[in-house]
């Protein structure tokens, strides 16, 4: 079960938004739950910050003036990249530029394989092809060595990037960085493309007009897929560009959006993510990074051609990315034990290089817990790629296990590691003692949402309303709403099972919600039963006929309540990992024989049952059982053989009974009295 904290918009700043602008009742209560409490911070937040002065960053005319000189002298100048999408479109963004100078420019992207950032190797490369000036685009701050290296070979570095920079900066000749100590640039979120675009104005002069309209819509892609907060001015760069693209001049992008059935006319940010970004990114992951740049950057009879290799690596992309999520949910089966780990760490040989972040990031949404995904090469080498809730640094956990690692970095959220296959072992421990020493109480994956629905929320044009809070994304997410104590109506089966649909009552009103991914039967729902839902409201135009389309995120059975399940369901993890238990708790985990005859009993009928339903249906309602004695008693159920369980899918089904069983002689039970039996007799001493 995931935390739910649902916003009450305040009061005086609704009535201030409602009373003083022309917002809709449910744009002024959304605004108000975010925090946004008169019409000026109204104002301010929906035009959006206008686009600073380029040359507010720190070196920022240092740079125009080592690049003009370049260009001007026919040097041949460089523009390094990285294999991302962010560094793809930044590479892109900065070298037309540069070619529309006249200059004498080339752009070198690594592959994946070479890792990311500058390297020696190619630093050769780049310079036995006459390469004067080196210019990095979404890297570059943290190369000391190499800055170090080019200038012994007599080479200028540029340096533009986006990342936390070290203590240290490296030498070069300018370093464009908003998250210098030293940068007086008023807004510090740009990702790489979008530095790059403000160097590109900056060699205009300062001026943004021209660079926005051949560029916005390229800035806006890497904005978007580096998920930088859409706030001040990546707001308004992500509002340009996604107007810019509706009638882009860009071929490649063109031919891309029709081939995977993205309409550039009615696209926004969510659309951005979802249908261009994946597609990019799967050149760099399964390809070479240099064909996402050269179908941005090239507009020959070879587009057509490109559009279709990257089609083909997309797909390639998700097949690999199901065959590894397979292969984990199969270690689960075959280990359920280690779903219970604070920190979860899987690995498998080969496990392709591209899809283990996204794979990382599944598998939070599946089990809910920070984890690291390792790929075994060569029996002595693994990589991999970690993500985290916040409240659990992945860096601060990766550093405190940094002597067993060959390289680390990242952030609270999101990290990457490489080491040496024999560590596994102890780093999966020393991960897990890290977090038990520092995050005593482990974070649990939150969704917020931003008022409890009324009925008049419903209303096709409120909902149509939404819109002007657009660009939806990281810093301002799509608006998420409670729906609670709905009556279910019917639930309905879709695409032959793949989704499922809710009709349900809802303070005198008949809605309908959709449920994709999950089935019926997954789903665990029936009529008469009551839910509480988180949801999405959008707006559906299907042949000229509009209507407003509910999405269920979350859901669960009303009244369960969440902090005592959350709060009991880590007292059993914590019981599973051998940690201390509080005698009082201890008390009320314990099961007495009458509790597991009635749970065996209500089992044999429904014969199986996800854990989260059957708490919610039996344990929580009918005997006010808490979730971790649920769990006790379903693990004496499965060691007596009288079930199994699918840890994988948390579900449980009843076996056969062969034959009589004593449940109180099963591992946990014995456990649990042994861990009883001490704590009474230390109180007794």
């Amino acid at each position: 079960m995931n935390r739910w904290k649902i916003n009450q918009p305040d009061d005086t700043a609704r009535a201030d938004l409602a009373g003083r602008t022309d917002l809709s009742p449910l744009c002024c209560d959304v605004l108000a739950a975010r925090g946004i409490g008169s019409a000026e911070d109204a104002a301010n937040f929906l035009q959006g910050e206008a686009l600073s002065d380029p040359f507010l960053m720190q070196d920022m005319q240092a740079a125009v003036d080592v690049i003009t000189e370049a260009v001007e002298a026919g040097e041949k100048i460089c523009v390094y990249g990285d294999y991302d999408c962010d560094g793809i479109t930044a590479s892109m963004i900065l070298c037309d530029y540069l070619d529309c100078m006249g200059a004498d420019v080339m752009s070198y992207i690594p592959e994946r394989a070479e890792g990311y950032g500058l390297n020696c190797a190619a630093i050769d490369t780049i310079s036995a092809q006459g390469v004067t000036l080196i210019i990095t685009v979404d890297n570059g701050i943290s190369a000391v060595q190499e800055a170090a290296y080019m200038k012994e070979k007599g080479i200028k570095l540029v340096i533009t990037d986006h990342h936390q920079p070290p203590e240290v900066l490296p030498e070069a000749l300018a370093v464009v960085n908003p998250h210098r100590a030293d940068c007086p640039s008023p807004y510090k979120d740009f990702c790489g493309a979008g530095v790059a675009f403000k160097l590109c104005a900056a060699l205009d002069g300062g001026d943004f007009a021209a660079v926005e309209e051949q560029y916005a819509d390229i800035a806006a892609i890497g904005t978007i897929a580096d998920v930088m907060p859409l706030t001040g001015e990546n707001r308004t760069l992500v509002r340009k560009g996604l107007a810019y693209l509706k009638n882009t001049e860009n071929a490649g992008l063109r031919a891309l959006a029709e081939a995977a059935g993205v309409n550039l006319e009615t696209i926004n940010a969510i659309g951005l993510a979802f249908g261009i970004v994946p597609r990019l990114n799967a050149a760099g992951r399964f390809g070479s990074p240099k064909l996402a740049y050269e179908l941005l950057r090239l507009d020959d009879e070879q587009t057509e051609d490109r559009v279709q290799e990257i089609m083909q690596l997309n797909t390639k992309r998700r097949e690999t990315e199901q065959q590894v999520l397979m292969e984990i949910v199969q270690q689960v089966r075959e280990n359920p034990q280690m779903l219970h780990n604070r920190v979860l760490v899987f690995s498998g040989k080969g496990w392709h290089h591209g899809v283990i972040g996204i794979v990382s990031a599944r598998v939070m949404e599946t089990f809910g817990k920070p984890n690291l995904i390792l790929s075994t090469e060569d029996g002595v080498t693994a990589r991999g790629s970690g993500r985290s809730l916040p409240g659990f640094s992945m860096y601060k956990c990766l550093h405190a296990c940094g002597d067993l690692l060959e390289r680390y970095g990242g952030h609270e959220c999101a990290g990457g590691l490489s080491l040496n296959c024999e560590n596994i072992p102890e780093f999966i421990r020393r991960a897990n003692e890290y977090a038990r020493e520092e995050v005593p109480v482990m974070p649990v994956v939150t969704f917020t949402a931003d008022k409890v629905l009324r009925v008049a929320d419903f209303a096709l044009e409120q909902v149509e309303s939404l819109r002007v809070l657009e660009p939806f994304g990281e810093g301002n997410p799509i608006p998420r709403f409670a729906v609670l104590g709905a009556r279910i109506e019917r639930v309905s089966a879709l695409s032959q099972g793949k989704h499922t649909k809710l009709d349900f009552s809802y303070d005198g009103t008949r809605q309908s919600a959709l449920i994709f991914g999950k089935s019926p039967q997954a789903v665990g729902f029936t009529a008469g039963e009551y839910a509480d839902m988180l949801v999405e409201l959008s707006v559906n135009d299907y042949h000229g006929k509009r209507s407003v389309t509910v999405r269920a995120l979350d859901y669960r059975h009303s009244g369960v309540k969440q902090e005592p399940f959350l709060a009991a369901n880590a007292c059993y993890e914590d019981f599973l990992r051998g940690e201390e238990i509080s005698p009082a708790m201890l008390a009320r985990v314990i099961p007495n024989r009458g509790e597991l005859v009635a749970l065996y009993q209500y089992l044999a009928q429904v014969k199986t049952s996800s854990v989260q339903r059957l708490f919610e249906l039996y344990a929580a309602k009918q005997n006010g059982m808490n979730y971790c004695k649920l769990r006790i008693c379903l693990d004496a159920f499965v060691q007596a053989g009288l079930a199994e369980f699918d840890a994988a899918a948390t579900k449980i089904s009843m076996l056969p009974a062969t034959k009589k069983v004593d449940l109180q002689s099963t591992a946990v039970l014995s456990r649990l009295r042994e861990l009883q039996n001490a704590a009474q007799a230390s109180a007794a001493n």
